[in-house]
């Protein structure tokens, strides 16, 4: 801390505003693998329609739908590999389970139920940001249809003990300057809101113009995480790669045509496509997933 205060030093040689570049690699649908310095991660995404929807297990990984009256039942699935011994903790898994609902598609427009899965495979601070920022691509590489990508940045807040001295932000902080600071502000955003915030590891007091200050840095460093993550995967290219949906009105009397004795002709449909087949009872339509 004396280092860092006196010197002006960070223990990696960072400035205090700097961030730590971030490689982002999502050559796989679904997928995006994040290199930031020692903190790794793979992000993925599963895309399945609510009628295969049962067969996940949810005690061990519960679905995201993109439908907002699901969104009280929905989670977001984090983990550190088994041999890791350091534990994520649950509210760090909230800020990302949040951070992305002001931009999923309504479910009458992408009706499909989403899982999200993000993997530590090293960490070193700001793991919940840089998750938020691998599952953003992963959810665009997957095929749908985001407003805009959303970006997660960390500020640490190391107070000083000389009266009227200014706090120092440390942006995109390691796991060390985690333990150090007297706070940490975790931000996700988009191109023009904030969609989640947070103040965790509170040591001492933190004063109200060191919060805003902290919010204030994180939003201006989001804009060159942004960019970063709109050149290696622009929205405009990934118009729901791979998916469509198609609701048929079937007459009530022809509903059973469609079932056939059996179920006969929705295996048949399904196994000879590829597709799933939903039909819905309260108003007699037929919905095909792709």
């Amino acid at each position: 801390t004396r280092r860092i205060k006196s010197k002006r030093e960070r223990i990696d040689g960072r400035a205090y505003g700097d961030v730590r570049r971030a490689y982002f690699d999502p050559e796989k649908s679904g997928l995006c693998a994040v290199d930031k310095g020692s903190t790794k991660s793979i992000s993925t995404v599963s895309i399945t329609s609510s009628k295969s929807m049962r067969t996940f297990d949810c005690t061990h990984t519960l679905a995201v739908s993109a439908a907002s009256s699901h969104l009280r039942n929905s989670r977001r699935h984090m983990k550190a590999l088994e041999f890791d011994l350091i534990q994520v903790e649950l509210e760090s898994n909230l800020i990302i389970e949040k951070a992305f609902y002001p931009v999923l598609p309504e479910f009458e427009d992408f009706p499909y139920y989403i899982k999200t899965k993000s993997q530590a495979l090293s960490m070193d601070g700001s793991v919940p940001t840089t998750n938020v920022c691998g599952s953003s691509i992963a959810l665009a590489n997957a095929g749908v249809p985001l407003e805009s990508h959303i970006a997660g940045v960390s500020v640490g807040i190391l107070t000083q003990a000389e009266e009227g001295a200014e706090p120092i932000m440390l942006l995109d902080p390691i796991d060390l300057e985690e333990r150090l600071v007297d706070g940490l502000v975790m931000l996700t955003a988009s191109a023009t809101d904030v969609t989640s915030a947070s103040l965790e590891g509170v040591k001492s007091r933190v004063s109200f113009d060191a919060m805003v200050g902290a919010l204030r840095s994180a939003i201006d460093a989001k804009e060159g995480i942004l960019e970063s993550m709109n050149e290696v995967c622009p929205l405009s290219s990934n118009p729901n790669q791979g998916s469509f949906f198609e609701k048929i009105a079937v007459p009530k009397a022809s509903i059973g045509k469609v079932i056939g004795p059996g179920g006969s002709n929705l295996k048949k449909i399904e196994g000879s496509t590829g597709v799933i087949v939903s039909i819905q009872d309260e108003d007699n339509t037929v919905s095909v997933y792709g």
